[in-house]
């Protein structure tokens, strides 16, 4: 038979969501909020448009289909799953510190220097081939992702945690909130986790008639809002506290930044930053361009002349750095040299089209649209497996999908939550083979 109502639901608004995110961007884009972009060709157009087609298209394919009856395959036992949730969230934690130690005391920049100011340095010597790849924060990095699938399975059984393993893996997600805030200026890590936790638990199959009695939805809605208005708060005090440490204005600042962008700004634009409420506009209007700029810088990427493949690089630099540390070569992408722009955004579509030319791009799309609905389906079915854990994850990269490609911060995720879902599996097989015993 069909899926249960509430899976069939939570199907249907994962869609739902993902074609609204494009809508939404393509919408504001087109809203002259911090200066009106310029025209774009019709091919970028027919590409951007094919994406989520495509994605839409592929979902509904494995979506609709019907599940048959719902799975009666064991579930781990509470000792299973304070066990993974624990591991996960040691591993994003030692991560963590590695991350910290390395920047803090081998970088040097000690624990007063602003992540804004080390990005600068970074970025910098990254372009005059000083940067050196290094092994400690190099594999906190793959580390560090650990704690998507302990968010989600976390949420997903929360109640049945104990008070220590609770404790542990918030002391892991502050843990990592603390590093990406005040190393590495991880906006884009901060958000993917916050649009994670948002739909494990909104999306997630309703408990038992007890837990339904008790519906957690005030305090949810609460934590949720709460952490939404800090988001917020931090994104926007990013780009006010670049402006005001170096000493410049909001308008200056503003021009400098849209100067390598194909959008145009009249004098209505810049006077907003002047006066009290200068500092919203001026944030405002940032955000606005982070949203939107994909669209226009897909279209220069397009028109580039002299364009190189990145061959997995650009969205996976992590696996470039851990090869250049093992082999002594230098295994990473020019993105300078090879790209328009660099440090912008391109879409989904975008980014791998870097990667793996117009023939990548689609076929992600599709790839995309086919994962998203199978995983988003066992989670919705409330199982514990590997597929069930990466739900979420590939539906926040869907989400993203008109901004930015996700996988560069979010893919170790996957092989932590694969790795989980084994050793599930593999309790699984122990606890039949007792039972048959009996």
């Amino acid at each position: 038979m069909d899926a249960a109502p509430s899976e069939t639901k939570a199907l249907r608004l994962s869609l739902v969501l993902v074609l609204m995110a494009w809508i939404g961007v393509l919408v504001l884009h087109q809203i002259p909020v911090g200066g009106v972009w310029l025209p774009i060709a019709s091919t970028t157009w027919l590409a951007l448009l094919s994406w989520p087609l495509l994605f839409a298209g592929s979902f509904m394919m494995i979506a609709w289909r019907g599940t048959g009856h719902v799975s009666t395959a064991l579930s781990p036992s509470v000792r299973s799953i304070e066990s993974a949730v624990a591991i996960l969230a040691a591993v994003a934690l030692v991560g963590s510190l590695m991350i910290v130690y390395d920047f803090a005391y081998l970088r040097g920049y000690g624990f007063t220097t602003r992540a804004s100011e080390i990005r600068v340095t970074e970025v910098t010597q990254a372009y005059r081939g000083l940067s050196v790849s290094s092994p400690i924060s190099g594999a906190g990095r793959l580390m560090v992702p650990a704690i998507v699938p302990a968010l989600i399975l976390a949420l997903m059984d929360f109640r049945r945690l104990s008070q220590l393993t609770k404790r542990l893996f918030l002391l892991a997600l502050l843990a990592v909130c603390y590093e990406q805030i005040l190393f590495e200026g991880g906006r884009t890590m901060l958000i993917g986790l916050f649009v994670i936790a948002a739909l494990t638990m909104y999306l997630r199959r309703p408990g038992d008639g007890a837990s339904k009695r008790r519906s957690p939805n005030a305090t949810r809605n609460i934590i949720l809002g709460i952490a939404s208005v800090g988001l917020a708060y931090m994104v926007g005090s990013v780009f006010i506290s670049r402006t005001i440490d170096g000493g410049g204005f909001f308008w200056s600042s503003y021009l400098g930044f849209i100067s390598s962008f194909t959008i145009t700004v009249d004098s209505g634009v810049v006077s907003r930053f002047d006066g009290l409420a200068g500092p919203f506009w001026y944030a405002a209007s940032m955000f606005w361009l982070y949203i939107t700029q994909g669209i226009n810088e897909l279209d220069a990427l397009l028109a580039a002349p002299h364009f190189v493949e990145a061959k997995g690089l650009y969205q996976f630099p992590q696996v470039g750095a851990l090869l250049s540390v093992v082999t002594g070569a230098q295994f990473d992408y020019d993105i300078k040299n090879n790209l328009p722009n660099t440090g912008t955004y391109l879409t989904a579509y975008g980014a791998n089209y870097v990667d793996f030319g117009h023939l990548g791009a689609v076929t992600s799309a599709i790839l995309m649209g086919i994962v998203t609905a199978a995983t988003m389906r066992e989670f919705a079915l409330d199982r514990r497996n590997m597929w069930a854990l990466t739900g979420p994850i590939f539906l926040a990269i869907a989400l993203f999908s008109p901004v930015i490609s996700l996988l560069t911060t979010l893919w170790p995720a996957f092989f932590w939550a694969m790795a989980v879902g084994l050793v599930f599996a593999q309790s699984r097989k122990v606890s039949r083979h007792t039972l048959s015993s009996v």
